[in-house]
């Protein structure tokens, strides 16, 4: 997983063709379950995903650009667009809501 430290996020997200952004804030309980925990498990499974963790407590200005209001929100980019978001730390409601088939 990689960690954001510059900007713009566009930069980032278009250069893959999928990815998913975590927003998020270090000092988060349920952050760091999704960060630890379910990211490297998704890894595993979706070898075809980069997966980006955005600390939105040192870019605020970037989480409220993407309308972020609670964290941790992972949001799905195909070529740099949105597709879906959700806020969650369950590993089966993740993988539902933004990988849909």
């Amino acid at each position: 997983m990689i960690t954001i430290k510059s900007f713009p996020l566009q930069n980032y997200t278009r250069q893959v063709d999928k990815a998913v952004v975590i927003f998020g804030s270090p000092t988060c309980t349920a952050c760091k379950r999704v960060t630890e925990v379910v990211i490297p498990l998704l890894e595993q499974v979706h070898t075809d995903i980069e997966f980006m963790f955005l600390d939105g407590d040192k870019f605020e200005g970037t989480a409220d650009y993407y309308d972020v209001e609670y964290y941790p929100t992972l949001v799905y980019f195909m070529k740099g667009i949105e597709k879906e978001r959700i806020q969650s730390t369950n590993i089966k409601e993740i993988e539902s809501a933004l990988f849909k088939k």
